[in-house]
Protein backbone atom coordinates (compact mmCIF):
# COMPACT_ATOMS: atom_id res chain seq x y z
CA UNK A 1 0.00 0.00 0.00
CA UNK A 2 1.23 3.21 -0.91
CA UNK A 3 -1.93 6.02 -0.46
CA UNK A 4 -4.07 5.83 2.62
CA UNK A 5 -7.56 8.00 1.55
CA UNK A 6 -10.14 8.89 4.00
CA UNK A 7 -13.46 10.25 3.40
CA UNK A 8 -14.61 13.32 4.91
CA UNK A 9 -17.11 14.16 6.19
CA UNK A 10 -18.73 11.26 9.48
CA UNK A 11 -15.59 9.07 8.82
CA UNK A 12 -12.55 12.22 9.74
CA UNK A 13 -15.36 14.95 10.67
CA UNK A 14 -18.32 14.98 12.84
CA UNK A 15 -21.14 17.86 12.61
CA UNK A 16 -21.14 19.69 16.10
CA UNK A 17 -24.88 21.58 15.22
CA UNK A 18 -27.66 18.93 14.06
CA UNK A 19 -28.78 20.66 11.43
CA UNK A 20 -32.31 19.33 11.47
CA UNK A 21 -33.12 21.06 15.51
CA UNK A 22 -31.06 24.26 13.42
CA UNK A 23 -33.47 24.77 10.94
CA UNK A 24 -36.26 24.13 12.97
CA UNK A 25 -35.57 26.80 15.72
CA UNK A 26 -35.13 29.34 12.78
CA UNK A 27 -38.50 27.99 11.00
CA UNK A 28 -40.10 28.03 14.27
CA UNK A 29 -38.44 31.91 15.16
CA UNK A 30 -39.90 33.10 11.43
CA UNK A 31 -43.49 32.14 12.70
CA UNK A 32 -43.63 29.21 10.81
CA UNK A 33 -44.24 25.42 12.12
CA UNK A 34 -43.75 22.50 10.03
CA UNK A 35 -43.18 18.36 11.25
CA UNK A 36 -40.16 17.31 12.21
CA UNK A 37 -40.15 14.39 10.12
CA UNK A 38 -41.13 16.30 7.51
CA UNK A 39 -38.47 18.69 7.88
CA UNK A 40 -36.02 15.88 7.87
CA UNK A 41 -37.34 14.09 5.10
CA UNK A 42 -36.92 17.75 3.15
CA UNK A 43 -33.45 18.34 4.48
CA UNK A 44 -31.97 14.66 2.83
CA UNK A 45 -33.98 15.17 -0.30
CA UNK A 46 -32.10 18.69 -0.64
CA UNK A 47 -28.71 16.93 0.44
CA UNK A 48 -29.07 14.32 -2.58
CA UNK A 49 -30.19 17.92 -4.57
CA UNK A 50 -26.21 19.23 -3.54
CA UNK A 51 -24.83 15.69 -4.40
CA UNK A 52 -25.94 15.80 -7.62
CA UNK A 53 -25.76 19.65 -8.53
CA UNK A 54 -24.05 21.32 -6.54
CA UNK A 55 -21.16 21.76 -9.22
CA UNK A 56 -23.23 24.15 -10.61
CA UNK A 57 -22.56 26.77 -7.98
CA UNK A 58 -19.29 28.25 -7.47
CA UNK A 59 -18.86 28.28 -4.22
CA UNK A 60 -20.04 25.69 -1.39
CA UNK A 61 -21.30 28.43 0.44
CA UNK A 62 -23.81 29.13 -2.69
CA UNK A 63 -24.73 25.55 -3.10
CA UNK A 64 -25.48 25.27 0.55
CA UNK A 65 -27.75 28.36 0.82
CA UNK A 66 -29.59 27.25 -2.24
CA UNK A 67 -30.33 23.31 -0.62
CA UNK A 68 -31.20 25.35 2.48
CA UNK A 69 -34.08 27.44 0.21
CA UNK A 70 -34.63 24.01 -1.38
CA UNK A 71 -35.59 22.52 1.86
CA UNK A 72 -37.75 25.24 3.23
CA UNK A 73 -39.62 25.10 -0.22
CA UNK A 74 -40.47 21.47 0.18
CA UNK A 75 -41.68 22.29 3.63
CA UNK A 76 -44.11 24.83 2.21
CA UNK A 77 -42.49 27.84 3.29
CA UNK A 78 -42.37 30.33 0.40
CA UNK A 79 -42.79 33.46 2.22
CA UNK A 80 -39.44 35.21 3.09
CA UNK A 81 -37.74 31.89 1.85
CA UNK A 82 -34.35 33.00 1.23
CA UNK A 83 -34.27 35.41 3.96
CA UNK A 84 -34.76 32.47 6.39
CA UNK A 85 -32.05 30.20 4.19
CA UNK A 86 -29.95 32.92 5.21
CA UNK A 87 -30.37 33.02 8.55
CA UNK A 88 -29.85 29.35 8.50
CA UNK A 89 -26.81 29.07 6.53
CA UNK A 90 -25.50 32.20 8.92
CA UNK A 91 -26.03 29.68 12.40
CA UNK A 92 -23.26 27.67 10.79
CA UNK A 93 -21.65 29.83 9.60
CA UNK A 94 -21.05 31.40 13.32
CA UNK A 95 -20.14 28.31 14.56
CA UNK A 96 -17.22 26.03 14.62
CA UNK A 97 -19.89 23.72 12.64
CA UNK A 98 -17.47 20.28 12.18
CA UNK A 99 -15.23 19.33 14.19
CA UNK A 100 -12.60 16.41 13.93
CA UNK A 101 -12.94 13.07 15.67
CA UNK A 102 -10.96 12.56 18.24
CA UNK A 103 -9.26 9.23 16.63
CA UNK A 104 -8.76 11.51 13.72
CA UNK A 105 -5.30 13.05 14.10
CA UNK A 106 -3.57 10.53 16.29
CA UNK A 107 -4.66 7.48 13.53
CA UNK A 108 -3.52 9.44 10.59
CA UNK A 109 0.01 10.30 12.19
CA UNK A 110 0.37 6.57 13.38
CA UNK A 111 -0.10 5.58 9.51
CA UNK A 112 2.10 8.19 8.26
CA UNK A 113 4.61 6.74 10.61
CA UNK A 114 4.68 3.87 8.98
CA UNK A 115 5.55 5.34 5.25
CA UNK A 116 2.21 5.95 3.73
CA UNK A 117 1.01 9.01 2.18
CA UNK A 118 -2.55 10.63 3.41
CA UNK A 119 -5.48 11.52 1.75
CA UNK A 120 -8.77 12.92 1.63
CA UNK A 121 -11.33 11.35 -1.16
CA UNK A 122 -14.64 13.34 -0.15
CA UNK A 123 -17.95 13.82 -2.16
CA UNK A 124 -18.30 17.76 -1.25
CA UNK A 125 -18.31 19.39 -5.04
CA UNK A 126 -15.49 22.42 -3.57
CA UNK A 127 -12.45 22.45 -1.98
CA UNK A 128 -12.74 21.49 1.47
CA UNK A 129 -9.15 23.34 2.65
CA UNK A 130 -11.37 25.35 4.80
CA UNK A 131 -12.09 22.59 7.22
CA UNK A 132 -9.67 21.10 6.88
CA UNK A 133 -7.23 23.71 8.49
CA UNK A 134 -9.93 24.33 10.69
CA UNK A 135 -9.81 21.52 12.57
CA UNK A 136 -6.40 20.67 12.31
CA UNK A 137 -6.11 18.29 9.39
CA UNK A 138 -4.08 19.89 6.96
CA UNK A 139 -0.48 19.50 7.89
CA UNK A 140 -1.02 15.88 7.97
CA UNK A 141 -2.46 15.81 4.54
CA UNK A 142 -0.19 14.85 1.46
CA UNK A 143 -2.94 15.45 -1.11
CA UNK A 144 -7.00 16.01 -1.22
CA UNK A 145 -9.04 15.10 -3.55
CA UNK A 146 -13.05 16.45 -4.11
CA UNK A 147 -15.65 15.81 -6.47
CA UNK A 148 -15.10 18.93 -8.17
CA UNK A 149 -12.07 18.02 -9.62
CA UNK A 150 -13.46 15.43 -11.46
CA UNK A 151 -16.71 16.04 -12.21
CA UNK A 152 -18.39 13.39 -10.36
CA UNK A 153 -19.60 11.68 -7.60
CA UNK A 154 -17.84 8.92 -5.46
CA UNK A 155 -20.25 6.06 -6.61
CA UNK A 156 -19.41 6.65 -10.06
CA UNK A 157 -16.06 4.73 -10.85
CA UNK A 158 -15.13 7.63 -12.97
CA UNK A 159 -14.11 9.05 -10.14
CA UNK A 160 -11.53 6.41 -8.69
CA UNK A 161 -10.46 6.04 -12.41
CA UNK A 162 -8.99 9.13 -12.80
CA UNK A 163 -8.52 9.76 -8.74
CA UNK A 164 -5.60 6.59 -9.64
CA UNK A 165 -4.75 8.18 -12.87
CA UNK A 166 -3.30 11.02 -11.10
CA UNK A 167 -1.46 9.47 -8.39
CA UNK A 168 0.18 7.55 -10.94
CA UNK A 169 -1.06 4.45 -8.63
CA UNK A 170 -2.73 0.83 -9.69
CA UNK A 171 -5.94 0.42 -7.66
CA UNK A 172 -3.99 -2.14 -5.44
CA UNK A 173 -1.20 0.16 -3.67
CA UNK A 174 -4.49 2.51 -2.28
CA UNK A 175 -6.84 1.88 0.53
CA UNK A 176 -9.80 3.85 1.19
CA UNK A 177 -11.97 4.54 4.42
CA UNK A 178 -15.40 5.81 3.94
CA UNK A 179 -18.98 5.92 5.32
CA UNK A 180 -20.80 5.71 2.03
CA UNK A 181 -21.98 2.64 0.84
CA UNK A 182 -22.29 2.81 -2.40
CA UNK A 183 -18.69 4.57 -2.44
CA UNK A 184 -17.04 1.88 -1.01
CA UNK A 185 -18.80 -0.78 -3.31
CA UNK A 186 -17.22 1.18 -6.18
CA UNK A 187 -14.25 1.90 -5.38
CA UNK A 188 -13.71 -1.95 -4.47
CA UNK A 189 -15.37 -3.03 -7.92
CA UNK A 190 -12.26 -0.66 -9.20
CA UNK A 191 -10.02 -3.06 -6.99
CA UNK A 192 -9.13 -0.58 -4.31
CA UNK A 193 -9.43 -2.16 -0.80
CA UNK A 194 -11.81 -0.43 1.01
CA UNK A 195 -13.34 -0.38 4.70
CA UNK A 196 -16.40 1.13 5.77
CA UNK A 197 -16.90 2.99 8.41
CA UNK A 198 -20.28 3.75 10.51
CA UNK A 199 -19.63 6.06 13.25
CA UNK A 200 -22.19 5.96 16.43
CA UNK A 201 -23.33 9.51 15.21
CA UNK A 202 -23.96 8.37 11.55
CA UNK A 203 -27.08 10.21 10.06
CA UNK A 204 -27.39 7.51 7.32
CA UNK A 205 -26.83 4.04 9.09
CA UNK A 206 -27.17 1.34 6.46
CA UNK A 207 -27.88 -2.32 6.75
CA UNK A 208 -24.54 -2.96 4.80
CA UNK A 209 -21.95 -4.37 6.27
CA UNK A 210 -19.60 -2.59 8.67
CA UNK A 211 -15.87 -2.76 8.98
CA UNK A 212 -15.36 -0.14 11.99
CA UNK A 213 -17.13 2.32 14.38
CA UNK A 214 -14.10 4.35 14.65
CA UNK A 215 -10.43 4.04 13.67
CA UNK A 216 -8.36 3.03 16.36
CA UNK A 217 -8.08 -0.76 14.42
CA UNK A 218 -7.30 0.72 11.58
CA UNK A 219 -3.58 0.62 11.73
CA UNK A 220 -3.15 -2.98 12.67
CA UNK A 221 -5.61 -3.88 9.80
CA UNK A 222 -3.19 -1.99 7.63
CA UNK A 223 -0.44 -4.06 9.04
CA UNK A 224 -2.22 -7.43 7.70
CA UNK A 225 -2.74 -5.77 4.12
Amino acid sequence: MKLCLFDLDHTLLRLRLDPIPVYAEVISQHGFEVDFNELERAYMESWDLYLTRGFEFPTDSEAYLHCAGHTLRLVGIEQDNARIAKVIMRRFEESKSVDAYGDAIATIKEIRACGLRIGIATGRWHDPSGDLEMVGLSEYLDVVYFSGMFGTQKDAPDYWMRLLEREGLAAGEVVLIDDNAPAVATARAAGITAFRIERPDSPIPTPDPVDLTDLHALPEMLESL
